[in-house]
């Protein structure tokens, strides 16, 4: 049997006894790191490298975000401007009215 499987073996007993309430958590734990502790030592640098990254490897930074700015609000000459356009368009509707009326 490989070392994994006998090491995922004894975890899972560990595991169902602590599950099963027949060790505490202090006591569950002080036998995880036993069991880890003798594969570390039983493998040497293998097992060890698995535990930290790389040497040239960075970590993960999260991009920095900008903050947005609200927009402003419309500028009175956008108002201005759809006023003006609206008072001619009703003009023009206006005196179309009248012509075709009186005809």
């Amino acid at each position: 049997m490989d070392w994994t499987h006998a090491l995922n073996r004894d975890l899972m007993a560990l595991n169902d006894a602590h599950s099963g309430a027949r060790i505490d958590t202090a006591e569950y734990r002080r036998r995880r790191r036993e069991l880890l502790g003798a594969a570390v030592r039983a493998q040497g640098a293998a097992l060890h490298t698995l535990r930290r990254p790389a040497t040239g490897m960075r970590p993960i930074v999260a991009p920095v975000r900008r903050r947005v700015e609200p927009r402003a609000s419309i500028g009175p000459w956008v108002v201005a401007t759809l006023v003006v356009v609206v008072a001619v368009a009703s003009g023009v509707a206006l005196l179309w009215w009248f012509r075709r009326v009186r005809w």
